[in-house]
C-alpha cells in the first residue's frame, strides 16, 4: 500500500527507512525529470562544450584528408569536389546529442507543466545539435576528459532515462543519488502538522515538548511527548505519540503479539501521563493490513493513577484520507471533556 504525504509517495515498511526521492508533491519520475532538467540549465548557464566531431562529405574545397577511393569513385565527372575526412569543432558532441534526445523525451512524458515549459526553452540552445538517435552508440562514444566533467551527473540520468530503466532498481553498475528518511520522524512531523492546522481554533498545540524530565533532583532525563494539546481553564492535558510501526494479526498470533510489540509504548505513556498530569493519552499508529482488528474492540485502556482513571487510546491515522481521520480523532476527543473524567473514591 502506499500513502501520499508532503513528499509525494513512498512505501510502507515499518522495520526501517525508505527510498524517498521526492521534497515536494510530485511522482518519483516526475522529480527524476526535474534534475534533468537543472542539470541542463547549469549547462547552458557555462557554456554547451564542442568537441571534434570526425565528418567525411564530398566537399567543393580541400578539409583534412582525401579519401582518395571514394574520391575517385564519387569525383570521376566532378573534378571541384573532393571526397575527404576531416574534423570540425562543433556542439554536435555525444554529450549533446543525449541531452536533446533526453529533452525531447521528457515533452512527452513529463507530466508537470513546469518541466515541460523549461524542456521547451531549453531545446532552443540545442538548435544546431542533432538529437540522438542510437543511444547505446553515443554512450559509447562519450570521452572521459578535464572537457567533460560537467557532464558527468546528468549522463547518468540520460542513460536511465533513455534507455527506460527504473527509477528505484538500478543495476550493471549504474550509480544515482538517493535520498533516505527515517519514516518514523517523517510520520511524526506529517501528524503533527495536520494536528496543528485542524485543531488550531480550539487547541493549544506544541510538538516535541520539552516542559519536563523524568526526575526533578537531579534535573535529568527530559520527556519529549510528540504532541501536547491543552484546552479550556480547567486545564485539559491530552498527549498523543506517534508511532510509525504496524500492530500483529490478533486472529493468528493472538494477543501476547499486541503486548510484545506494544508493551514499551504503553509504558512510556504511563510516564508522559505521570508527569504532566495527563487523563488521557492516544496513540496514532499507521492505518494498516490488521487495524481493523482493534478499532472498537481492543483500542481503549483503562487504569488507575493518582486517583483518576487514565485512558489510553489507540488509534489508526488513514494516510490515504487524512482529512476523515482528523475528523473521527477529534470526535473521539470531543466526546469527553475534562469534567467527566472518573474520579475514585
Amino acid at each position: 500500500m502506499q500513502f501520499p504525504l508532503y513528499f509525494g509517495v513512498f512505501g510502507y515498511s515499518p522495520r526501517g527507512t525508505y527510498l524517498f526521492p521526492c521534497l515536494y508533491p510530485v511522482s518519483i519520475s516526475c522529480w527524476s525529470l526535474s534534475r534533468v532538467i537543472v542539470y541542463t540549465q547549469f549547462l547552458v548557464k557555462r557554456g554547451l562544450r564542442s568537441a571534434y566531431e570526425e565528418k567525411t562529405d564530398n566537399l567543393r574545397c580541400f578539409r583534412g584528408k582525401l579519401q582518395v577511393s571514394g574520391h575517385i569513385r564519387r569525383n570521376i565527372a566532378h573534378k571541384e569536389r573532393f571526397y575527404v575526412t576531416y574534423e570540425e569543432f562543433t556542439k554536435n558532441r555525444p554529450e549533446n546529442r543525449l541531452i536533446k534526445a533526453t529533452l525531447k523525451k521528457l515533452q512527452k512524458v513529463a507530466t508537470d507543466e513546469k518541466n515541460k515549459r523549461d524542456a521547451r526553452e531549453l531545446l532552443l540552445f540545442f538548435d544546431g545539435i542533432q538529437e540522438s538517435v542510437d543511444y547505446r552508440q553515443d554512450l559509447v562514444r562519450i570521452r572521459n576528459d578535464r572537457n567533460s566533467r560537467e557532464y558527468e551527473k546528468i549522463m547518468k540520468w540520460t542513460e536511465v532515462i533513455l534507455q527506460g530503466n527504473s527509477f528505484l532498481n538500478f543495476s550493471d553498475g549504474i550509480k544515482s543519488r538517493s535520498i533516505l528518511f527515517a519514516m518514523e520522524e517523517v510520520f511524526e512531523n506529517y501528524v503533527a502538522c495536520q494536528i496543528k492546522k485542524y485543531f488550531r481554533e480550539n487547541w493549544e498545540v506544541s510538538s516535541q515538548d520539552k516542559n519536563y524530565y523524568l526526575f526533578e533532583k537531579p534535573r535529568d532525563f527530559q520527556l519529549r511527548p510528540d504532541i501536547v494539546m491543552k484546552k479550556g481553564e480547567g486545564n485539559r492535558t491530552v498527549i498523543l505519540d506517534t508511532k510509525w510501526k504496524s500492530l500483529p494479526d490478533m486472529k493468528n498470533e493472538g494477543w501476547s503479539a499486541f503486548n510484545k510489540k506494544a508493551r514499551n509504548d504503553i509504558y512510556q505513556m504511563v510516564t508522559y501521563a505521570s508527569r504532566y498530569e495527563a487523563e488521557e493519552i492516544w496513540l496514532l499508529y499507521p492505518k494498516a493490513k490488521y487495524s481493523y482488528q482493534y478499532e472498537g474492540i481492543r483500542d481503549r485502556f483503562e487504569t488507575k493513577i493518582y486517583g483518576h482513571i487514565l485512558v489510553i487510546h489507540l488509534f489508526f491515522i488513514d494516510l490515504v484520507n487524512m482529512e476523515e481521520s482528523m475528523k473521527l480523532l477529534s470526535q473521539g476527543m470531543e466526546g469527553r471533556t475534562a469534567g467527566e473524567v472518573k474520579k475514585f473514591e
